[in-house]
């Protein structure tokens, strides 16, 4: 990211309104992830902030986030659920679903908020919906492997938002671009993956989708079964 959209981003965060309680969250994700090389990777504040206002928007009542890590996004999520409404939340990780647990006490959203331990594959495979928002913030190699199953359990008319598909931005830039990419993280194909899963989830029929560019977040719809 060039330093122009780093000032862009950090003063979209800024204004975000992120709380004492959702910046504490923020920060022990990122010191746990320093501290134990894991892939915590907690949304920025504008990030969130999108999630606010998407899910209070669509005035969705059960809502599904795919990556909970230690809880920072579901926090969000949960307190723009209307009341009556649930944040069900995947994890793989039994201390980032412990941590997770005591975060959302604290910030008192315990009571809106499920955590679904497991593989996502293996949870998604199980669910029924169906859901009205999906956040999707799972690794990029798994995302092929559940996308059916995220498709089935929303609803028609229904949101998902797929995070972090900045691997994109090298694969359409090419060149010096994503040679930088290989020789960062070898054996580094994630860009091309990230490729051909986007354009393959853009030509779905049963969905309307917008590729955000810059920030590399997409948005889908659901039109049909």
């Amino acid at each position: 990211m060039h330093s122009r959209e780093v000032k862009l981003a950090a003063y979209a965060s800024k204004i975000a309104r992120e709380d004492p309680i959702l910046a504490r969250v923020r920060r022990e994700s990122d010191k746990h992830r320093k501290t134990h090389g894991c892939d915590v990777h907690p949304s920025d504040p504008a990030t969130g902030r999108m999630l606010d206002v998407l899910v209070r928007a669509t005035r969705a009542r059960r809502v599904l986030e795919v990556g909970c890590g230690l809880g920072y996004s579901a926090i969000w999520l949960a307190r723009a659920v209307p009341l009556g409404g649930r944040v069900d939340t995947i994890e793989r990780d039994p201390l980032h679903s412990k941590l997770a647990l005591r975060n959302f006490k604290s910030a008192r959203v315990h009571n809106r908020v499920r955590v679904l331990r497991g593989d996502a594959v293996s949870v998604l495979s199980k669910l029924k919906g169906p859901y009205d928002f999906i956040f999707e913030d799972a690794t990029f190699g798994e995302r092929p492997r559940h996308y059916g199953d995220l498709i089935r359990i929303l609803r028609i008319g229904g949101l998902i938002q797929f995070a972090n598909w900045f691997p994109l931005e090298y694969a359409v830039l090419g060149g010096r671009y994503l040679a930088e990419w290989k020789r960062q993280f070898p054996p580094g194909n994630a860009p091309e993956k990230t490729r051909r899963f986007v354009e393959d989830v853009a030509q779905d029929p049963k969905l309307s989708v917008l590729l955000i560019p810059h920030v590399w977040k997409g948005l889908a719809t659901k039109l049909e079964n």
